[in-house]
């Protein structure tokens, strides 16, 4: 998994690659801070090279926030097979899930003015192995 840091120094609501420092050389993960606010608006949260079974990634919103939270590729929100995914309480409680609401037979999350709170994003995958499945989170 590779961890991204970036800022939209210019507040154009477009990083570029001198904004970007990302320890996976392969990835070319697109972050930005559109509405100028000082965090970044989407970035992985997960990478999963050969989704088999349940895998779940925490993360934590400091303030409330609507947000989306999806699968797609490693570098890109393109689909690369079906997924499940859930949004569960950090003590693990259901709170909502989605199977092909996303991009073709990818999964999408929207929740408006969610709570500040650590939060759990589980993805499986539907039916079959999935490969190079990424974690996205859009805050808005």
């Amino acid at each position: 998994a590779s961890t991204t840091r970036a800022t939209d120094a210019d507040c154009d609501g477009v990083v570029t690659a001198q904004d970007c420092n990302d320890t996976n050389a392969a990835s070319t993960t697109r972050a930005t801070d559109a509405d100028c606010d000082g965090e970044l608006d989407t970035h992985r949260i997960a990478l999963h090279a050969q989704l088999q079974s349940e895998v779940c990634t925490s993360f934590t919103l400091a303030r409330a926030r609507t947000f989306r939270l999806e699968t797609g590729e490693a570098d890109s929100l393109a689909c690369p097979g079906d997924t499940i995914l859930e949004l569960r309480s950090s003590g693990g409680d259901f709170i909502t899930s989605d199977d092909d609401g996303g991009n073709s037979v990818c999964s999408l999350i929207v929740r408006t003015q969610q709570a500040a709170g650590t939060y759990q994003a589980c993805v499986r995958p539907f039916d079959s192995p999935v490969f190079g499945v990424g974690v996205w989170l859009t805050l808005e």
